[in-house]
Parts: C-alpha cells; structure tokens; sequence
C-alpha cells in the first residue's frame, strides 16, 4: 500500500488561479474563496508561537494570526500598525479575503464559513474567534494596481460601506464640488446669464447670483449649476475632486467608531502586496498620491486605537525602502 491509497487530496478547497485580494468585494467570488482557504495551526507544520526569524519576527501558523489579529482589534492599547510578512506565492492575498471575511461580519454566513475552516485545524481558536461578533469596517487594497491612493480610498470606503447596508453621503461634507460649483458662478454668471436665467425663472433676475451661491449645497440648486457647467465645460463637476485618503479614512472613524451611533467596533485595513505598492508609488509620485500614504498612517494614530492597519508583504520593509 502506498501513501497515496490512504490520503487523497480535496479538490472542493482548490481554488483555480492566484487569488486577488479585492475579491473580498466580489459577491461572486469571495464565499469560494473563504471556504477553499486551508488554515493551519500550531498543531501542524511545527510552527511555534515562540520561533522567530533573525531574532525579530515572531511566527505564526494563520489560525493563530488570525486570533492575533482579533484581539487586536477587541483592544486599543497595542500597536495598530502591523506587517504580515511572507514569501512569494504562499497565499497572502487568499489569507487576507480569509480574514476580510472573517472580521467584517457584514455577512453572518460568510463569517462562519471562515470560523469552520478553522475550527478544522483548532477547535480551541475557533471557540474564542466565535465569542466576538461586532462588526468591522474592512478596507482591502490590492497593491498590484496601479491606482491613485486618494482615489482608490475613496471608491473602496463606497463599496465596503456598501457591504453594511449604508450609502456615501457622509462624504459629501468633505468634497469641494461646492466651492468649485461657487467659484463657477462668480466667474460666468455675467457671460451665461441667459443660461441660469433659464434654469432659475422663479427667481428674480437681479437677486439671481446671490441667490445661487448663497444656495450651492442645495442639491437642486447645485444640480442645475452642474447642468450649466457641463454645457460650457463638456463635463460635469465630480463630488469625488478634492477628497483626500486621510479625510477619508478620518471621516469613516469619526461617523462610525465613536459616539452613541457607533456602528462599527473598528475600521481594519488589510493593504495587500503593500511592498509592490511602494515600489510604483515611489517611482510614480505625482500619479500614485505621494503624500496619500503618510495621511493614512497619521489618520490611525489620531484615531485613538479605532483603526488597525495590516500590511501584506513579500521582505521586510527595508528591502522594498532601499
């Protein structure tokens, strides 16, 4: 008899192709994806919470990372910066939908799926990992895009908000589509007269300036702006323009981390391929957001322990610094 007559491997948990890590996003995807994510614990592989590699970072199996990570979160004490480092092709991105999946708690089921996948390897992390039900705001990037920081904040912010049921209008207190609509009116109002004469009937000509721009955040007002923009433009001003990936995040923080309507226990940002990022953004400043990063991080350390940051990583961050 042969090792292969006894053990055969199970074809319902291999997942065809390498794994993105916005998948997490994906409805169609991401409940494949959770149950197909093999964990590991102590117990196998001879990983030992006490092994360290070069005398500094500790290992980890991913059932105990993932426990890890979850008090982490239960807490506001520890460091909120954290790296999870490791090598080329070893599941980083499957691990961070895993884990996505695992802390959002948008979807109940979804959630159990995961705590079963573990429950498989430690029935002992499982039990605790159980015991927490809040919800997080998850934000999952996926570094091997070549995206704007402030730009993919904002659109990934939408969807996870999304996830939970709520739409993006908080955002709207931070954009500079008002200023940018008032600016506009100050400047044409006496060359498009006829124009806002047109849209605005029911007010007088003479009060018809003030009256828009003291109206702007009206969204009928600002709407017909918009109208007159794009027909002397070819474009419509975009709610989007102006907003930063540190408003952003400060913002989703303030609204539903803190207070009597606090929503979420924590927002969590799992930042995968986080080196490969580095690399474009520090080659590609003005397009990459050079500063988009650096606001994010000082977001999280004025957040009183709300935000937890996790970097997915091939090397210790010196390599990708050098």
């Amino acid at each position: 008899m042969q090792i292969k007559d006894i053990i055969e491997f199970d074809r319902k948990r291999y997942f065809d192709g390498a794994v993105q890590a916005s998948w997490f996003y994906d409805k169609e995807k991401v409940s494949d994806i959770t149950e197909s994510y093999v964990f590991h614990s102590s117990k196998y592989h001879g990983v030992k919470n006490s092994e360290t590699i070069d005398n500094s970072y500790r290992l980890y199996d991913t059932a105990s990372y993932a426990l890890e990570l979850l008090k982490k979160v239960r807490e506001t004490e520890s460091n909120r910066f954290c790296m999870t480092i490791a090598g080329y092709g070893t599941g980083k991105s499957h691990l961070a939908v895993a884990l996505a999946s695992l802390l959002s708690g948008h979807d109940k089921q979804l959630r159990e799926k995961t705590v079963n996948r573990i429950r498989l390897v430690d029935r002992n992390i499982a039990s605790q990992i159980e015991e927490h039900t809040a919800e997080n705001l998850v934000l999952v990037y996926n570094g091997m895009n070549n995206f704007n920081l402030d730009h993919e904040t904002l659109r990934i912010a939408k969807i996870a908000l999304a996830q939970h049921g709520l739409d993006d209008s908080i955002f709207y207190e931070i954009t500079k589509q008002y200023s940018q609509a008032q600016q506009f009116v100050e400047n044409t109002f006496d060359i498009l007269k006829e124009k806002y004469k047109s849209l605005f009937y029911e007010v007088e000509i003479c009060e018809l300036k003030r009256y828009i721009i003291k109206n702007i955040t009206d969204d009928s007002v600002f709407n017909k702006v918009n109208e007159v923009y794009k027909s002397f433009n070819g474009s419509y001003i975009q709610w989007e323009n102006g907003i930063s990936a540190g408003n952003v995040i400060s913002l989703l923080e303030q609204k539903y981390c803190c207070g009597k309507q606090k929503k979420f226990e924590r927002i969590i940002i799992l930042f995968d391929e986080f080196g490969r990022y580095i690399e474009y953004t520090s080659a590609n400043p003005m397009i990459a957001g050079e500063s988009a990063l650096q606001q994010i991080f000082e977001a999280i350390q004025n957040a009183d322990g709300n935000i937890i940051f996790d970097g997915f990583i091939q090397s210790d961050l010196n390599v990708y610094l050098r």
